[in-house]
């Protein structure tokens, strides 16, 4: 972490009579400080030394995280025609129900990830899985997504 003391100001303040640290913006935004923060100070040796109690906390808090994937199989099909091609075609038009012979998971690709609120979670939930819509919000949390235990 930066030295603070090259981003801070210390300011006096009559009407008050209380010493104020003005902070650089910037350096703020970098490390996630923001004004009502709850800072903890410590006097070691001669340094007064600053931990950002907020800031820890937010860190630590969960979120909800929509990871999406797209996944890739190998399928195979056995088909009786005339020609490679034919089959090739047949396979590809499938406008009939074609018997699969078997099905190899290949990969899986994470596509976009990207932080949603609750209300977000349920919204998109009733909108991929109409057939829950009756389920309550509780029902659909705890059975559709995953938790992290970050407990040692």
């Amino acid at each position: 972490m930066e030295q603070l003391h090259s981003k801070a100001k210390v300011v006096y303040d009559e009407q008050t009579d209380e010493y104020l640290l003005h902070l650089d913006e910037e350096w703020c935004k970098e490390n996630d400080w923001v004004v009502g923060d709850n800072i903890n100070w410590e006097v070691i040796n001669d340094s007064a030394v600053a931990t950002n109690i907020s800031a820890q906390q937010r860190k630590t808090e969960l979120k909800y995280v929509l990871v999406e994937t797209i996944s890739m199989f190998r399928q195979r099909y056995v088909v009786l025609a005339n020609s490679e091609e034919h089959a090739r075609d047949e396979v590809t038009m499938m406008d009939h129900e074609f018997k699969e012979f078997s099905q190899l998971h290949l990969d899986e690709i994470i596509s976009s990830t990207r932080v949603l609120t609750e209300d977000q979670v349920i919204e998109l939930c009733d909108r991929d899985n109409d057939y829950l819509k009756n389920w309550t919000r509780e029902k659909k949390l705890v059975n559709l997504v995953n938790k992290i235990s970050y407990e040692v």
